[in-house]
């Protein structure tokens, strides 16, 4: 089972759920989850549609777990196994490892309406997700009620795209599926939703016809601030019972340069140097940027894009020409670069070992590590002798259920390569920052039971350990350990 974009804007353009986490690249990206990931609810739909293979049927109960997050373009497998009295069970894997996966009771039937008039229900779907306080949220819906309706006119052109028939299960059942992405994604807990189940027990007659539309009613939401998860219960149109639950996303990671400031000081250290720092635009690459700035640096930030205002550059990283660009960009703007941070690094996959293929491992290793040797290659001849090279790695030990193992793999390579080229390059000074787990985007999750650290202590102490020759007896090789 492979989730497309086509399936993604199908299962939006239906169901009016269009949180930014499944469309906005640029929103994604700066989410732990590192890009664009799918409903959870389309692979629930992908799944059944699947299974039933075109017959009719309808549910009497449904259980759903969305366990990770679904990517495009990832092949997961899809099993299920039935037991008597019509109970099924549908996974989704990767490897050896469950994404997601529904259970469910159903009986067959004649089919429904292909096209049913739906009736208003005075809804009016939200063009952005609901950003509302939890307190406002949690007393406005306590005992209220939520009229729904799906996009009708969309039922013809995006059923088939999720490979369903019209007419295959009872509309109001399909409705209450939509209803739950839906609430969840742009009404509460809204843009800063993730979804984590929904269990639905329907009534005997679930499609009361085309006259009556579709409701949750009775809504009892409950908040856990231990596990920062809300549970929306209450029964619905055609529902005996419902159970949302979710958790709700921490705000984006935002350091400010005032807070920065403060703690690194405003001084004259990196006065006429030119500092490159990759990443720039994010993260620790950022705070560290504005650090330097207050030193005194010209820092040149690379990123994505290059941000208006300020001495940037943007390319890909691993790209040789794209590289060689940059360097000259660099060469005709400021003449050489005194220091060159190299921070930027591929978003580490969620995998355990048995959820990812070898050649997917070995995939990740070889990104992690172009985006070090790719402009180290170009940007090194632009380093007068005693210029610093820092790459930032990873602490020993911090893979033991904090990060990736990926990610822990592909900063001990870094290490190691680096340590390398200071033995071919003694005229240069390199450093290694083995940081601990930061606070950024790509760590901000909904429930941590060890909190990553400000990256701002970490940036100070890459600036203590920035000197140049004459100001250490360090060598041209020396290890930091960042802050705890």
């Amino acid at each position: 089972m492979e989730i497309t974009p086509a399936h993604t804007a199908a299962f939006a353009a239906l169901s009016h759920d269009r949180n930014p986490i499944h469309w906005d690249a640029e929103y994604a990206r700066r989410t732990p989850f590192g890009g664009v990931v799918a409903h959870g609810m389309t692979a629930v739909l992908l799944a059944l549609g699947e299974w039933a293979g075109g017959r009719p049927f309808r549910l009497e109960e449904i259980r759903a777990s969305f366990v990770k997050p679904l990517y495009h373009g990832v092949a997961y497998e899809l099993a299920w196994t039935e037991r008597p009295g019509g109970r099924v069970r549908l996974e989704w894997r990767r490897g050896r490892a469950v994404q997601g996966w529904c259970a469910f009771r159903w009986t067959e039937t004649a089919g429904t309406e292909a096209g049913p008039k739906l009736s208003s229900t005075g809804f009016e779907p939200r063009v952005q997700a609901a950003e509302t306080a939890l307190a406002d949220a949690l007393e406005h819906w306590r005992g209220g009620s939520f009229p729904y309706a799906m996009a009708a006119g969309m039922l013809a052109e995006s059923l088939p795209v999720l490979g369903w028939r019209p007419g295959q299960i009872p509309v109001r059942q399909l409705e209450a599926l939509l209803a739950a992405s839906y609430f969840v994604g742009m009404e509460f807990p809204g843009r800063q939703a993730l979804f984590y189940g929904c269990e639905l027990e329907f009534a005997p007659e679930t499609d009361p016809g085309p006259t009556a539309g579709f409701a949750f009613a009775g809504l009892d939401p409950q908040w856990d601030d231990r596990m920062n998860r809300l549970a929306l219960s209450g029964v619905g149109t055609g529902l005996t019972s419902f159970e949302l639950t979710a958790l709700l996303r921490p705000a984006p990671v935002h350091y400010s340069p005032a807070e920065i400031r403060a703690a690194a000081g405003v001084s004259a250290k990196f006065q006429d140097r030119v500092v490159l720092v990759t990443g720039a635009d994010r993260g620790l690459g950022a705070v560290l940027a504005e650090a330097l700035a207050a030193q005194g640096a010209t820092v040149v930030r690379h990123g994505r894009s290059a941000a208006a205002g300020v001495a940037a550059v943007s390319g890909e990283l691993t790209d040789v020409g794209e590289c060689r660009r940059m360097a000259r960009e660099i060469r005709a703007r400021w003449g050489r670069l005194d220091a060159l941070v190299l921070n930027a690094f591929p978003v580490a996959p969620g995998w355990s070992f048995g959820e990812a293929n070898s050649g997917e491992w070995l995939a990740y290793l070889h990104a992690g590590l172009a985006c070090v040797a790719v402009p180290l290659g170009e940007f090194l001849p632009l380093m007068p002798p005693g210029g610093i090279v820092l790459g930032v790695a990873a602490r020993g030990g911090v893979g033991l259920g904090a990060v990736p193992p990926p990610l822990v793999a592909a900063k001990g390579a870094l290490e190691s390569f680096l340590q390398g080229v200071a033995g071919d390059h003694p005229e240069q000074r390199f450093v290694v920052l083995r940081a601990p787990r930061m606070l950024t985007d790509q760590t901000n999750a909904a429930f941590d039971f060890s909190p990553p650290v400000s990256a701002v202590p970490v940036a100070c102490r890459i600036l203590a350990a920035l000197n140049w020759p004459g100001e250490s007896d360090a060598g041209n090789w020396s290890v930091v350990v960042g802050e705890d």
